[in-house]
């Protein structure tokens, strides 16, 4: 399929399919920072979590006509199921009304990157700050995997 889109052509000025333009890596940063704060993290990736979910917040998954959760669904193409998980999450509270939970760990449905989404008002201390280079392995690493070139 890469191949097919490489066919294509573009529009003089325009970004090609599979391209990323140079200007995006001076526009980006990389930043390292520490959760700082005690909450817990929820790990969508869990038997456990996926239990405590079809239990608790089962009005929430019944409006994405789901009886039982898993991780197929967590994982799967649904971004309102998943968008609607991370909502009510966000919104747990204890007596006092504070926050029960710092974000949630979850697995890409595009490959097995894990990935953390932290929820606001999670407290953190930013550590470093990087430019992006095109030498950079990480970012070869994804492009090389998704077959995608800077220009």
């Amino acid at each position: 399929m890469i191949g097919a889109f490489s066919q294509i052509e573009t529009d003089p000025g325009r970004v090609g399919p599979g391209e990323v333009p140079a200007s995006w890596l001076t526009t980006r940063r990389l930043r390292e920072f520490e959760v700082t704060g005690s909450l817990p993290f929820v790990d969508l990736e869990t038997t456990a979590t996926h239990t405590y979910l079809t239990r608790e917040a089962a009005s929430v998954l019944r409006h994405q006509e789901l009886e039982n959760l898993d991780v197929a669904d967590v994982r799967g193409p649904n971004r309102l199921l998943t968008r609607a998980i991370a909502s009510w999450l966000y919104s747990r509270t204890d007596e006092h009304g504070q926050p029960l939970y710092a974000g949630i760990r979850y697995v890409s449905r595009l490959g097995d990157f894990e990935c953390w989404a932290i929820f606001d008002g999670t407290p953190i201390e930013l550590r470093a700050t990087h430019d992006l280079q095109t030498t950079d392995r990480a970012l070869r690493a994804v492009l090389d995997l998704f077959g995608m070139a800077i220009r």
